[in-house]
Protein backbone atom coordinates (compact mmCIF):
# COMPACT_ATOMS: atom_id res chain seq x y z
CA UNK A 1 0.00 0.00 0.00
CA UNK A 2 1.64 3.24 -1.23
CA UNK A 3 0.52 6.82 0.50
CA UNK A 4 -2.03 7.84 -2.36
CA UNK A 5 -4.94 9.85 -0.80
CA UNK A 6 -4.43 13.64 -2.26
CA UNK A 7 -5.94 14.64 -5.38
CA UNK A 8 -2.94 14.37 -7.96
CA UNK A 9 -0.82 15.93 -8.52
CA UNK A 10 -0.95 17.78 -5.16
CA UNK A 11 0.66 14.33 -3.54
CA UNK A 12 3.50 14.12 -5.42
CA UNK A 13 4.36 18.13 -4.45
CA UNK A 14 3.29 17.24 -1.12
CA UNK A 15 5.86 14.07 -0.99
CA UNK A 16 8.70 16.07 -2.47
CA UNK A 17 8.18 19.26 0.14
CA UNK A 18 8.01 16.46 3.59
CA UNK A 19 10.79 13.77 1.95
CA UNK A 20 13.54 16.46 1.22
CA UNK A 21 12.53 18.68 4.34
CA UNK A 22 12.88 15.55 6.39
CA UNK A 23 16.26 14.70 4.34
CA UNK A 24 17.45 18.41 4.78
CA UNK A 25 17.13 18.45 8.82
CA UNK A 26 19.11 14.91 8.77
CA UNK A 27 22.01 16.64 7.25
CA UNK A 28 21.63 19.11 10.48
CA UNK A 29 20.56 22.08 7.95
CA UNK A 30 18.72 24.67 9.53
CA UNK A 31 14.93 24.23 9.27
CA UNK A 32 14.65 27.64 7.39
CA UNK A 33 16.95 26.38 4.86
CA UNK A 34 15.67 23.32 4.79
CA UNK A 35 12.20 24.23 4.12
CA UNK A 36 13.48 26.67 1.41
CA UNK A 37 15.52 23.60 -0.08
CA UNK A 38 12.21 21.52 -0.13
CA UNK A 39 10.70 24.04 -2.23
CA UNK A 40 13.47 24.12 -4.90
CA UNK A 41 13.12 20.05 -4.59
CA UNK A 42 9.39 19.82 -5.08
CA UNK A 43 8.87 23.07 -7.52
CA UNK A 44 12.50 22.01 -9.40
CA UNK A 45 11.71 21.84 -13.39
CA UNK A 46 11.80 17.92 -13.97
CA UNK A 47 10.01 17.20 -11.43
CA UNK A 48 7.25 19.11 -12.49
CA UNK A 49 7.51 18.10 -16.21
CA UNK A 50 7.15 14.13 -15.26
CA UNK A 51 3.92 14.95 -13.42
CA UNK A 52 2.49 16.61 -16.16
CA UNK A 53 4.24 13.92 -18.54
CA UNK A 54 2.05 11.35 -16.86
CA UNK A 55 5.23 9.57 -15.29
CA UNK A 56 3.48 9.01 -12.12
CA UNK A 57 5.31 6.13 -10.95
CA UNK A 58 8.57 7.61 -11.82
CA UNK A 59 7.16 10.72 -9.45
CA UNK A 60 5.99 8.95 -7.00
CA UNK A 61 9.43 6.99 -6.84
CA UNK A 62 11.75 9.34 -7.23
CA UNK A 63 9.73 11.16 -4.19
CA UNK A 64 10.65 8.87 -1.56
CA UNK A 65 14.71 8.85 -2.42
CA UNK A 66 15.06 11.76 0.17
CA UNK A 67 13.64 9.28 2.91
CA UNK A 68 15.32 6.42 1.94
CA UNK A 69 18.78 8.72 2.10
CA UNK A 70 17.48 10.44 5.18
CA UNK A 71 17.08 6.70 7.18
CA UNK A 72 20.37 5.48 5.76
CA UNK A 73 22.20 8.81 7.22
CA UNK A 74 20.46 8.22 10.33
CA UNK A 75 21.59 4.91 10.78
CA UNK A 76 25.30 5.65 10.14
CA UNK A 77 24.83 8.71 12.71
CA UNK A 78 24.00 6.06 15.41
CA UNK A 79 20.62 6.35 15.38
CA UNK A 80 19.55 3.27 15.05
CA UNK A 81 16.29 2.80 16.02
CA UNK A 82 14.94 6.19 13.99
CA UNK A 83 17.20 5.36 11.08
CA UNK A 84 15.99 1.61 10.87
CA UNK A 85 12.56 2.71 11.23
CA UNK A 86 12.84 5.78 8.73
CA UNK A 87 14.18 3.42 6.22
CA UNK A 88 11.99 0.12 6.85
CA UNK A 89 9.10 2.75 5.95
CA UNK A 90 10.72 4.69 2.98
CA UNK A 91 12.12 1.76 1.32
CA UNK A 92 8.87 -0.54 1.34
CA UNK A 93 6.73 2.98 0.24
CA UNK A 94 9.97 3.38 -2.89
CA UNK A 95 9.38 -0.27 -3.38
CA UNK A 96 5.76 -0.44 -3.28
CA UNK A 97 5.44 3.36 -6.16
CA UNK A 98 7.09 0.29 -8.65
CA UNK A 99 9.06 1.87 -10.51
CA UNK A 100 12.02 0.04 -10.73
CA UNK A 101 14.38 1.74 -12.70
CA UNK A 102 14.63 5.15 -10.10
CA UNK A 103 14.79 2.02 -7.45
CA UNK A 104 18.03 1.18 -9.14
CA UNK A 105 19.28 4.58 -9.19
CA UNK A 106 18.40 4.76 -6.18
CA UNK A 107 20.67 1.91 -5.64
CA UNK A 108 23.83 3.17 -6.99
CA UNK A 109 23.61 6.73 -4.53
CA UNK A 110 23.04 4.56 -1.82
CA UNK A 111 26.27 2.28 -3.00
CA UNK A 112 28.46 5.62 -3.21
CA UNK A 113 26.91 6.75 0.03
CA UNK A 114 27.77 3.32 1.91
CA UNK A 115 31.32 3.94 1.01
CA UNK A 116 31.73 7.43 1.93
CA UNK A 117 30.72 6.15 5.73
CA UNK A 118 33.07 3.06 4.73
CA UNK A 119 36.10 5.15 4.33
CA UNK A 120 34.84 7.74 7.21
CA UNK A 121 34.37 4.66 9.78
CA UNK A 122 38.15 3.43 8.21
CA UNK A 123 39.59 6.93 8.85
CA UNK A 124 38.31 6.74 12.55
CA UNK A 125 38.98 3.10 12.77
CA UNK A 126 35.43 2.24 13.97
CA UNK A 127 34.73 -0.67 11.37
CA UNK A 128 33.10 -2.31 13.56
CA UNK A 129 30.21 0.70 13.95
CA UNK A 130 29.98 0.29 9.91
CA UNK A 131 29.39 -3.28 10.08
CA UNK A 132 27.02 -3.10 12.64
CA UNK A 133 25.20 0.14 10.65
CA UNK A 134 25.23 -1.97 7.46
CA UNK A 135 23.66 -5.08 9.17
CA UNK A 136 20.52 -2.96 10.48
CA UNK A 137 20.47 -1.38 7.34
CA UNK A 138 20.35 -4.98 5.81
CA UNK A 139 17.84 -5.94 7.97
CA UNK A 140 15.51 -3.12 6.87
CA UNK A 141 16.12 -3.91 2.95
CA UNK A 142 14.92 -7.44 3.85
CA UNK A 143 12.00 -6.35 5.77
CA UNK A 144 11.24 -3.97 2.75
CA UNK A 145 11.71 -6.33 -0.28
CA UNK A 146 9.13 -9.38 2.08
CA UNK A 147 6.19 -7.71 0.61
CA UNK A 148 7.76 -7.46 -3.26
CA UNK A 149 8.93 -11.30 -3.45
CA UNK A 150 5.70 -12.52 -1.56
CA UNK A 151 3.68 -10.70 -4.50
CA UNK A 152 6.00 -11.68 -7.56
CA UNK A 153 5.03 -15.30 -6.44
CA UNK A 154 2.10 -15.04 -6.59
CA UNK A 155 1.96 -13.50 -9.87
CA UNK A 156 2.14 -14.52 -13.54
CA UNK A 157 4.06 -12.04 -14.94
CA UNK A 158 6.86 -11.46 -13.10
CA UNK A 159 9.92 -11.84 -15.03
CA UNK A 160 10.91 -7.82 -14.82
CA UNK A 161 10.49 -8.19 -10.93
CA UNK A 162 12.30 -11.33 -10.49
CA UNK A 163 15.31 -9.55 -12.29
CA UNK A 164 15.20 -6.95 -10.94
CA UNK A 165 15.46 -8.43 -7.54
CA UNK A 166 17.75 -10.95 -8.65
CA UNK A 167 20.60 -7.64 -10.15
CA UNK A 168 19.98 -6.23 -6.83
CA UNK A 169 21.36 -9.14 -4.21
CA UNK A 170 24.04 -9.43 -6.88
CA UNK A 171 25.09 -5.67 -7.05
CA UNK A 172 24.91 -6.15 -3.18
CA UNK A 173 26.81 -9.13 -2.94
CA UNK A 174 29.76 -8.45 -4.96
CA UNK A 175 29.00 -4.56 -4.17
CA UNK A 176 30.49 -5.78 -0.42
CA UNK A 177 33.03 -7.85 -1.68
CA UNK A 178 34.69 -5.20 -3.76
CA UNK A 179 34.81 -2.76 -0.58
CA UNK A 180 37.93 -4.33 0.77
CA UNK A 181 39.78 -3.16 -2.11
CA UNK A 182 38.46 0.92 -1.79
CA UNK A 183 39.04 1.14 2.06
CA UNK A 184 42.58 1.25 1.61
CA UNK A 185 43.05 3.51 0.15
CA UNK A 186 43.28 7.45 0.76
CA UNK A 187 40.61 9.41 -0.94
CA UNK A 188 39.00 12.47 -0.12
CA UNK A 189 35.26 12.21 0.70
CA UNK A 190 34.19 15.32 0.27
CA UNK A 191 32.78 15.10 -3.68
CA UNK A 192 30.21 12.30 -2.16
CA UNK A 193 28.58 15.32 -0.04
CA UNK A 194 28.46 17.84 -3.32
CA UNK A 195 26.82 15.09 -5.35
CA UNK A 196 24.09 14.12 -2.25
CA UNK A 197 23.19 17.61 -1.67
Amino acid sequence: MCIRDRPRPADYLLLYLINFYVFLLVLKMDYKLAFLGSIFFAFSTYLIIIIGAGHNSKAHAIAYMPLVLAGIILVFNKSYYKGFFITTLALGLEICANHFQMTYYLMFIVVLLGLYFLINFYKRKLLQEYFKSLGILFSALFLSIRDLVTRNIKTEHNSLQIAFITCLVVTIFFGVLSIYKFYSFNLEYNWLLFLLS
